[in-house]
């Protein structure tokens, strides 16, 4: 029975960034633009540079190629003559559609092409960011990125990214946007593709020149975006701001109010995203040329409030492009190895079989049990993992025809200031900053064997779209951000059922469908270690959870709730029932 990529059609091979370099090589032309277009953007974020940024593209990722060239060949002309005010930059997410498209390598190259055709117009080029592979085709001709503030993931590609970074965050919750910066800012270890092509372990030094980016909608920019400026300004004063404009008037006199605002809060803005709307017309015919211009009108009002011009101020840049903030890739154990040398089992592919039927049985209402995931917030210890499984496999048994229990192993966890810097089992294994990730995947892979052998079925949570192929096989639930677009579409591909994590109380209230089911942090100890002190056996190292006394209390009381809804309502009728009563 097959229980991996049981909805990928294909896989096809991914052309290395190298070959693609090799074949469609930047100039010194481009690299000294996006090397002085970056420096020029540090310098305003340091406030050595009183210009303006500004990022110029189509609303959407468009595929139209075209009109993308026409709007580079317009802002070629305008920012010769608005160069003393503003820093236009082109976002080219088009090129992202190209990339993307259904021949990825021929995408990539047309996408690359583009690019490179863009910067020898002389405009400097963005791109947004959705998964952690393409910045290595890309990044070497990119003055400026952004990414989602909400994406676990993209927080931290942003740690490696060599030019400076906005993370787009909505305004009801600029604290995404700072947790972002935080995050960021600091080392981190993630999965992603060496220049080479080669997957393997990226090792990040951390990003200092992290912006927020918040939209100013014309129709909405009320007290609402008022309120999100206070607040970004109180939770971290010295964060540079770049607002994201509609595609209006309305937008862009606003934009203008805040550059020529008093206080920190004006200086703090250093740039704004205008996103054109293309309907109907070329990117090109919808940029309104009199909105630059008032844009750089503001900048020259700002300018002339106070005692000097800082346009001229100049700072040492870098010579190169391309991976600044990563300071090693280490190979990574390719999934058809670890595969064989730690093969799935008739039991295990028995027990992830049954369980994946049943959680589906649950999901479509023809059961009327509970899906209960329970573990602890972070497998430290494998053995004690164990222990824990041993336990939780006789209490399942004892409510089978209630509950369908499912064991959380959490192998990979992030570094919060709250959960401390561990990553987990799978990153650091030996909890000492040392980031076996091979031995780590090792010993994940083996424990959840270990698990399926004890018959009880298993649960991860992805944070990318590499680790799948090492443990899919041998779950019966994952879960994702809901929040990342680059886990939504991982999650098309995904064999076993998953749950989107998400609040869930304001859809209880309301009157959405009853959840049919719960996870829980459970372990043998209560409660969790604090940062930085000694481990205690069976004590959570990161989130608190409940003890196995009250574990089991909780799964006895879920139990007898779903007994007494059974005796209200009766039992569900499955598709199989109705079908044979049909037939009669």
């Amino acid at each position: 029975m097959e229980s991996i990529n049981q909805r990928v059609l294909s896989l096809r091979a991914l052309l290395p960034p190298s070959c693609v370099f090799e074949e469609l090589p930047g100039n010194i032309a481009t690299y000294t633009q996006v090397i002085d277009t970056r420096q020029a953007i540090i310098n305003m974020v340091a406030g050595k540079d009183d210009r303006l940024l500004v990022v110029v593209g189509p609303a959407g990722a468009t595929a139209d190629s075209s009109a993308l060239r026409a709007l580079a060949a317009q802002l070629s002309s305008l920012s010769s003559s608005l160069s003393s005010e503003l820093v236009i930059v082109l976002r080219a997410d088009a090129c992202m559609s190209l990339a993307t498209a259904d021949q990825v390598n021929k995408g990539i190259r047309c996408a690359r092409e583009l690019l490179l055709e863009i910067n020898g117009l002389g405009v400097p080029t963005a791109i947004e960011f959705r998964d952690t592979i393409t910045p290595q085709f890309f990044a070497d001709l990119l003055a400026w990125a952004n990414v989602s503030a909400r994406s676990e993931a993209m927080r931290e590609l942003v740690s490696g990214l060599s030019m400076p970074v906005g993370v787009r965050a909505p305004s009801s919750d600029v604290a995404s946007a700072v947790r972002a910066i935080d995050i960021s800012g600091g080392a981190h270890h993630f999965l992603g593709v060496s220049v080479e092509g080669v997957c393997g372990v990226v090792k990040s030094t951390g990003h200092p020149d992290v912006l927020a980016m918040l939209p100013v909608d014309g129709a909405a920019a009320g007290d609402g975006f008022v309120g999100a400026l206070r607040r970004l300004h109180e939770q971290r004063p010295q964060t540079a701001l770049v607002l994201e404009l509609g595609a209006d008037d309305a937008s862009v006199t606003r934009a203008c109010e805040e550059i020529c605002r008093d206080g920190t809060l004006g200086a703090r803005l250093v740039g704004v995203d205008m996103r054109l709307a293309v309907e109907g017309a070329s990117a090109g015919g919808a940029l309104n040329a009199a909105r630059l211009h008032a844009l750089a009108a503001s900048v020259t009002k700002r300018r002339r409030s106070r005692l000097h011009s800082l346009a001229a101020a100049t700072a040492a840049a870098p010579t190169e492009t391309h991976n600044l903030r990563i300071s090693a890739v280490s190979p990574l154990l390719p999934p058809a190895c670890l595969l064989e040398e730690l093969p799935r089992t008739e039991s295990s592919a028995k027990v992830v079989g049954d369980a994946r039927r049943g959680i589906h049985k649950v999901l479509t209402g023809a059961s009327d049990r509970l899906v209960v995931l329970l573990g602890p917030a972070a497998v430290d210890d494998p053995a004690v993992a164990l222990e824990y499984g041993a336990r939780l496999v006789q209490l399942a048994r004892e409510v089978a025809d209630e509950l369908l229990v499912v064991m959380r192993v959490e192998i990979n966890t992030p570094v919060t200031p709250s959960t401390g810097p561990w990553p987990g089992l799978l990153f650091d294994p030996a909890r000492d900053g040392s980031y076996e990730i091979n031995k780590g995947i090792r010993q994940s892979r083996e424990l959840l064997l270990q698990l399926n052998a004890l018959g009880l079925p298993c649960a991860l949570e992805f944070r990318d779209t590499i680790t799948p192929q090492f443990f899919a096989d041998v779950l019966a639930w994952a879960s994702v951000d809901a929040g990342s677009e680059m886990l939504r579409e991982l999650v098309s591909g995904l064999s076993m059922p998953i749950e989107m994590a998400s609040a869930v109380a304001a859809a209880v209230a309301a009157g959405q469908p009853t959840p049919c089911g719960l996870s829980l942090n459970s372990y043998l100890l209560a409660g969790a270690a604090l940062v930085g002190a000694p481990a205690i056996r069976g004590l959570s190292l990161t989130e608190p959870c409940v003890d196995w006394l009250a574990t089991e209390q909780i799964v006895h009381t879920l139990a007898a709730a779903v007994r007494t809804r059974r005796e209200r309502r009766g039992p569900p009728v499955d598709d199989d029932a109705k079908k044979r009563q049909r037939g009669k």
